[in-house]
């Protein structure tokens, strides 16, 4: 009789020539007993896009800096992958722009993915085949090809059929971990459908941020210029009014005054019923650099000879 029971595998090794799996619960059972092994089929898919893109990486990496690039460590996730490797120096923006954008065209070539288990020594004569110096290997290797002009490497892991089925890859970051060691953080497939909702996500926010600044920008202005405008009619116009002169006898209410905002002068026009008596007037006010400005007013008075309008006119 059978136990319906099931188990999730974490990890697997292997140990002499047996693959080991290893659960998150101990297993019920003894020597003998059936075990129906199912594969997490996304996961496993996922787990294929980074691993072959990995591959891709490491070619384009020694197509770019140099064939001294030797992998040093990696690690496959369903989620990204990371790739340490050996570099004597920081690696360009320039230079992880056109690693990227060759693993990219690789993977638009949709270039057939074989893998083949071959003798060791067949395997050591493939040109420009990859293998990994401490790794043990038995008599038979397999060999997994993506366009064999590109990248060849002993590998016994999982991996896509077609290059295309990856995507499109991303590097994400590049750092050092050791004297002499490099590391590229990156992530290939489905993993780029999170990545690019978070940019997305990240450039409202930015959206939200400047329209709130420029609204509070425009309420500081509005601000700015209600004070400037109490303090022109409380301190700044009367000074003005007050410290006038007739600059000639024979043109009373010809009167000059200095002023230094000109952006204020329909301000100071509008206290126009100060100092000049209801009747018609020129203030002349000198604005710096800025050149002359007449302020010229027409009292009620003087709607009543001439038929213009009472007000005032800013002339420059």
């Amino acid at each position: 009789m059978y136990k319906r029971q099931s188990y999730n595998v974490v990890d697997v090794h292997k140990s002499g020539d047996a693959i080991v799996h290893v659960t998150e619960t101990a297993v019920d059972a003894k020597v003998g007993d059936v075990a129906l092994a199912k594969l997490d089929v996304p996961r496993r898919r996922d787990v294929e896009r980074e691993h072959s893109a990995t591959h891709l990486l490491h070619e384009a990496l020694r197509r770019v800096l140099g064939t001294h690039v030797q992998q040093a460590g990696s690690l496959v996730a369903p989620d990204r992958l990371r790739f340490d490797f050996a570099h004597f120096e920081r690696v360009r923006p320039d230079e992880l722009q056109a690693i990227e954008d060759l693993v990219n065209e690789k993977i638009f070539q949709s270039i057939p993915v074989h893998t083949e288990e071959i003798a060791i020594e067949k395997a050591r004569t493939i040109p420009n085949v990859k293998m990994f110096f401490g790794d043990k290997y038995g008599d038979k290797v397999r060999v997994v090809s993506i366009d064999e002009a590109f990248s060849v490497e002993f590998c016994g892991g999982t991996h896509v059929r077609n290059s295309s089925e990856i995507g499109l890859f991303k590097i994400l970051s590049e750092s050092s971990v050791a004297s002499g060691v490099r590391r590229i953080e990156a992530i290939a497939g489905r993993s780029l459908r999170g990545y690019l909702s978070d940019l997305q996500t990240q450039h409202h926010a930015g959206h939200d941020q400047i329209a709130l600044r420029d609204e509070r920008i425009r309420l500081l202005e509005k601000e700015l210029a209600s004070l400037r405008t109490g303090e022109l009619k409380k301190d700044v116009i009367p000074g003005i009014v007050a410290g006038a002169r007739d600059l000639d006898a024979e043109a009373p209410g010809v009167r000059r005054a200095e002023f230094v905002a000109a952006d204020l002068l329909p301000t100071a026009a509008g206290e126009r019923g100060e100092g000049f008596d209801g009747e018609a007037g020129v203030g002349v006010f000198e604005v710096g650099a800025g050149g002359v400005f007449f302020v010229v007013g027409a009292a009620v008075a003087m709607a009543d000879h001439g038929g213009i309008d009472g007000g005032w006119l800013v002339l420059r």
